[in-house]
Protein backbone atom coordinates (compact mmCIF):
# COMPACT_ATOMS: atom_id res chain seq x y z
CA UNK A 1 0.00 0.00 0.00
CA UNK A 2 1.21 3.88 -0.70
CA UNK A 3 2.12 4.85 2.77
CA UNK A 4 1.30 8.78 3.39
CA UNK A 5 4.98 9.44 3.44
CA UNK A 6 4.94 8.39 -0.12
CA UNK A 7 1.87 10.27 -0.63
CA UNK A 8 3.55 13.57 0.19
CA UNK A 9 6.75 13.03 -1.83
CA UNK A 10 4.69 12.29 -5.03
CA UNK A 11 2.64 15.65 -4.11
CA UNK A 12 5.51 17.72 -3.80
CA UNK A 13 6.99 16.31 -7.18
CA UNK A 14 3.86 17.07 -8.84
CA UNK A 15 2.87 20.05 -7.68
CA UNK A 16 5.49 22.23 -9.55
CA UNK A 17 4.58 20.11 -13.08
CA UNK A 18 1.00 21.63 -12.18
CA UNK A 19 2.10 25.12 -11.90
CA UNK A 20 4.08 25.01 -15.18
CA UNK A 21 1.49 23.32 -17.12
CA UNK A 22 -1.05 26.16 -15.24
CA UNK A 23 1.03 28.94 -16.21
CA UNK A 24 1.59 27.25 -19.86
CA UNK A 25 -2.18 26.90 -20.47
CA UNK A 26 -3.02 30.61 -18.92
CA UNK A 27 -0.41 32.21 -21.80
CA UNK A 28 -1.96 29.93 -24.49
CA UNK A 29 -5.27 31.21 -23.67
CA UNK A 30 -4.09 34.45 -23.39
CA UNK A 31 -2.18 34.37 -26.99
CA UNK A 32 -5.54 33.00 -27.98
CA UNK A 33 -7.75 36.28 -26.63
CA UNK A 34 -5.59 38.41 -27.53
CA UNK A 35 -5.13 37.16 -31.18
CA UNK A 36 -8.81 36.88 -31.54
CA UNK A 37 -9.06 40.57 -30.14
CA UNK A 38 -6.69 41.96 -32.80
CA UNK A 39 -8.65 40.23 -36.04
CA UNK A 40 -11.76 41.66 -34.61
CA UNK A 41 -9.92 45.05 -33.76
CA UNK A 42 -8.24 45.13 -37.52
CA UNK A 43 -11.42 43.39 -39.30
CA UNK A 44 -13.51 46.46 -37.89
CA UNK A 45 -10.33 48.87 -38.78
CA UNK A 46 -10.88 47.54 -42.46
CA UNK A 47 -14.82 47.71 -42.46
CA UNK A 48 -14.34 51.36 -41.36
CA UNK A 49 -11.24 52.13 -43.96
CA UNK A 50 -13.71 50.88 -46.71
CA UNK A 51 -16.53 52.96 -45.74
CA UNK A 52 -14.47 56.00 -45.66
CA UNK A 53 -13.21 55.32 -49.38
CA UNK A 54 -16.86 54.92 -50.66
CA UNK A 55 -17.83 57.93 -49.14
CA UNK A 56 -15.03 60.13 -50.24
CA UNK A 57 -15.67 58.41 -53.60
CA UNK A 58 -19.16 59.72 -53.34
CA UNK A 59 -17.55 63.23 -52.00
CA UNK A 60 -15.51 63.26 -55.26
CA UNK A 61 -18.49 62.25 -57.41
CA UNK A 62 -20.90 65.02 -55.87
CA UNK A 63 -18.00 67.66 -56.45
CA UNK A 64 -18.30 66.30 -60.38
CA UNK A 65 -22.35 66.65 -59.60
CA UNK A 66 -22.08 70.72 -58.27
CA UNK A 67 -20.36 71.50 -61.34
CA UNK A 68 -22.22 70.15 -63.55
CA UNK A 69 -24.82 72.50 -61.71
CA UNK A 70 -23.53 75.35 -61.81
CA UNK A 71 -22.55 75.44 -65.69
CA UNK A 72 -26.21 74.91 -65.77
CA UNK A 73 -27.06 77.69 -64.19
CA UNK A 74 -24.91 79.74 -65.55
CA UNK A 75 -24.56 78.56 -69.05
CA UNK A 76 -27.59 77.30 -71.36
CA UNK A 77 -27.39 74.04 -72.91
CA UNK A 78 -31.13 73.79 -73.49
CA UNK A 79 -32.74 76.85 -75.49
CA UNK A 80 -36.15 77.06 -74.60
CA UNK A 81 -37.74 80.05 -75.85
CA UNK A 82 -40.91 80.79 -75.75
CA UNK A 83 -43.84 79.19 -78.84
CA UNK A 84 -40.80 77.37 -80.65
CA UNK A 85 -39.06 74.14 -80.03
CA UNK A 86 -36.72 73.60 -77.81
CA UNK A 87 -33.02 73.31 -78.88
CA UNK A 88 -29.64 71.59 -77.92
CA UNK A 89 -26.49 73.74 -77.35
CA UNK A 90 -23.86 71.23 -79.30
CA UNK A 91 -21.43 73.49 -78.29
CA UNK A 92 -21.72 74.42 -74.58
CA UNK A 93 -22.78 70.76 -73.79
CA UNK A 94 -19.07 69.51 -75.23
CA UNK A 95 -16.84 72.51 -74.33
CA UNK A 96 -18.50 72.84 -70.71
CA UNK A 97 -20.66 69.63 -69.43
CA UNK A 98 -18.69 67.18 -71.28
CA UNK A 99 -15.10 67.51 -69.96
CA UNK A 100 -16.28 68.05 -66.31
CA UNK A 101 -18.31 64.51 -66.63
CA UNK A 102 -14.95 62.66 -68.08
CA UNK A 103 -12.94 64.25 -65.32
CA UNK A 104 -14.25 61.51 -62.77
CA UNK A 105 -16.30 59.41 -65.15
CA UNK A 106 -15.44 56.02 -63.64
CA UNK A 107 -17.40 57.64 -60.30
CA UNK A 108 -20.81 58.70 -62.09
CA UNK A 109 -23.45 56.65 -60.49
CA UNK A 110 -24.87 53.83 -63.15
CA UNK A 111 -27.88 55.88 -64.53
CA UNK A 112 -25.87 59.35 -64.62
CA UNK A 113 -23.02 57.46 -66.43
CA UNK A 114 -25.49 55.79 -68.81
CA UNK A 115 -27.44 58.83 -69.73
CA UNK A 116 -24.02 60.48 -71.03
CA UNK A 117 -23.14 57.65 -72.84
CA UNK A 118 -26.48 58.37 -74.73
CA UNK A 119 -26.28 62.11 -75.62
CA UNK A 120 -22.73 61.10 -77.03
CA UNK A 121 -24.12 58.58 -78.71
CA UNK A 122 -26.66 61.18 -80.16
CA UNK A 123 -24.28 63.71 -81.21
CA UNK A 124 -21.82 61.32 -82.53
CA UNK A 125 -24.92 60.47 -85.04
CA UNK A 126 -25.73 63.72 -85.58
CA UNK A 127 -21.59 65.01 -86.42
CA UNK A 128 -21.90 61.49 -88.76
CA UNK A 129 -24.77 62.90 -90.86
CA UNK A 130 -23.46 66.45 -90.78
CA UNK A 131 -27.26 67.52 -89.18
CA UNK A 132 -29.07 67.51 -86.13
CA UNK A 133 -32.70 67.38 -87.04
CA UNK A 134 -35.49 68.49 -84.51
CA UNK A 135 -36.59 65.11 -83.11
CA UNK A 136 -32.33 65.05 -82.65
CA UNK A 137 -32.60 68.42 -80.67
CA UNK A 138 -35.70 67.23 -79.11
CA UNK A 139 -34.14 63.94 -77.91
CA UNK A 140 -31.32 65.53 -76.47
CA UNK A 141 -33.17 68.16 -74.51
CA UNK A 142 -34.80 65.36 -72.58
CA UNK A 143 -32.17 63.39 -72.06
CA UNK A 144 -30.04 66.47 -70.43
CA UNK A 145 -33.13 67.21 -68.68
CA UNK A 146 -33.06 63.98 -67.41
CA UNK A 147 -28.99 63.63 -66.42
CA UNK A 148 -29.79 67.29 -64.30
CA UNK A 149 -32.93 65.65 -62.63
CA UNK A 150 -30.49 62.45 -61.67
CA UNK A 151 -28.15 64.79 -60.47
CA UNK A 152 -29.93 66.61 -58.30
CA UNK A 153 -31.85 63.37 -56.92
CA UNK A 154 -28.43 62.06 -56.24
CA UNK A 155 -27.46 65.09 -54.13
CA UNK A 156 -30.87 64.62 -52.55
CA UNK A 157 -30.13 61.24 -51.67
CA UNK A 158 -26.89 62.38 -50.30
CA UNK A 159 -28.25 64.79 -47.98
CA UNK A 160 -30.85 62.49 -46.81
CA UNK A 161 -28.83 60.02 -46.13
CA UNK A 162 -26.55 62.66 -44.26
CA UNK A 163 -29.41 63.64 -41.68
CA UNK A 164 -30.12 60.05 -41.13
CA UNK A 165 -26.52 59.35 -39.91
CA UNK A 166 -26.83 62.74 -38.04
CA UNK A 167 -30.13 61.08 -36.05
CA UNK A 168 -28.39 58.02 -34.97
Amino acid sequence: MIEVKDLKEFIQAIGPVFTVLSTLAAVWLTQKGNRTTQKNLLEQQIIRDEIKEKRNELKETLEVYNKILKVDGESTVVIDEDGKLREFDFNIYQEEVRPILYEKYHLLHDEVAKIVACIDLDIKRCKLFGEAEDSDHYGLCKDYDNLIRNIRKNIYDFRKEGSREEMS
